[in-house]
């Protein structure tokens, strides 16, 4: 046998306990991750409604994906949601952690920092419904607001101008809790020693922050960016729930588009061919940003 191999398996033998803990997350991971991909790859090729009967129809669906103007229509509803949460959910939650570092009270960092974090215990099915009543032509509240401004009143998620906007709208302050305390804990990290140097060197404010304080927590802002695109490419709750996609596709998501064709239009073949196909955009696009997008250690 070649040393090579003798050294693995001297090594796994070593570390059989660690391995032992970790198997049983391996088999969840096997059971609810990766068997589902491996179907959806295999039902792909199949015409598929459901049933115990499914028809062997090879590429067949995917040619028809690749020609379906509606699925294309997808994407580029998708490209914006991704847009903003790799701007706008990047920075945002970058310049409320910036603010809570430079408190000097530990108090008021803490008192804060809870209440931004509190928020992800509200429901977020409440938080679309509140969405949904101020938008509401008749009786919401968005339009007595823009009134003020002199804006006529709106259609706001049933015009083809302003829904794909309105759904985006919806998540102000654009503040995700979980990429907050990312931040926030990637910046006291940072070595004070390094921060007290660049206050004895007379360094400012925005100069820290950009030469130290984004550099040393480059990777987690990398990470953000990834997570990013990932929700933006797969998340359509809000979609569903708001305007089903419509009006006509002007906010129709691959995600939500998969859940019409298996759930709506009973067509569970062609709505695995999409989930593959999204998946396989996802990887493209986590390793296209993995190459250009460096840490601070790269």
């Amino acid at each position: 046998m070649h040393p090579y191999r003798i050294n693995v398996f001297r090594s796994i033998y070593r570390y059989k306990h660690a391995y032992l803990f970790l198997l049983p997350l391996l088999v969840l991971l096997g059971i609810f991750s990766y068997y589902p991909i491996v179907m959806a790859l295999k039902m792909s090729f199949y015409q598929w409604k459901g049933g115990n009967e499914a028809i062997f129809i090879g590429l067949d669906n995917f040619v028809a994906l690749f020609k379906d103007k509606t699925f294309y229509a997808s994407l580029k509803n998708a490209s914006w949601f991704i847009l903003f949460d790799c701007t706008v959910g990047v920075l945002m939650p970058l310049f409320i952690a910036e603010l809570l570092f430079h408190l000097k009270s530990a108090r008021a960092q803490y008192v804060f920092r809870t209440l931004f974090v509190a928020t992800i215990t509200v429901p977020t099915v409440i938080v679309i419904l509140v969405w949904v009543f101020l938008y509401n032509p008749v009786v919401g509240g968005m339009n007595s607001l823009v009134s003020l401004f002199g804006i006529s009143p709106q259609l706001w998620l049933g015009g083809t101008n302003t829904a794909l906007f309105s759904i985006i709208f919806s998540g102000f302050p654009f503040i995700n809790p979980i990429y907050l305390l990312i931040v926030f804990a990637a910046l006291q990290a940072i070595p004070k020693s390094l921060i007290e140097a660049s206050v004895m060197e007379g360094c400012g404010t925005w100069r820290r922050i950009r030469s130290i304080d984004i550099p040393m927590i480059a990777g987690q802002l990398k990470l953000i960016f990834i997570l990013g695109i990932l929700h933006g490419m797969q998340s359509f709750y809000k979609q569903l729930i708001m305007t089903n996609g419509g009006p006509g596709e002007e906010t129709l998501v691959p995600g939500l588009y998969m859940y019409q064709s298996g759930f709506t239009y009973n067509d569970f073949g062609y709505a695995s061919t999409i989930g593959f196909v999204m998946l396989i955009l996802m990887l493209a696009l986590t390793f296209v940003s993995n190459k250009l997008i460096k840490s601070g250690n790269e």
